[in-house]
């Protein structure tokens, strides 16, 4: 809250991943939408299809959108 206070957000990519069978649609909406009001790089986000523990429920899928975005990340870090 503090720092939403004085305008300080999440500067760091961004990649929001949720658990499409949880509520957190039902309670907060878009999620990827959430987080671009706290981070000032949001990298993309995954909607991944399992229950609220998504690294024991969906580790491969999991892994695959975490490594897919960390070569992202990577690559724009070394093409800029």
């Amino acid at each position: 809250d503090a720092d939403e206070a004085v305008g300080r957000k999440v500067t760091a990519p961004t990649l929001v991943v949720w658990a499409g069978r949880d509520d957190m649609e039902e309670l907060y909406g878009d999620p990827v939408a959430v987080w671009r009001g706290w981070s000032t790089s949001v990298e993309g986000g995954a909607r991944i299809d399992s229950g609220h523990h998504i690294a024991e429920e969906a580790p491969a899928e999991l892994a695959d959108v975490l490594v897919e975005f960390l070569r992202r990340v990577q690559e724009k870090k070394t093409s800029s």
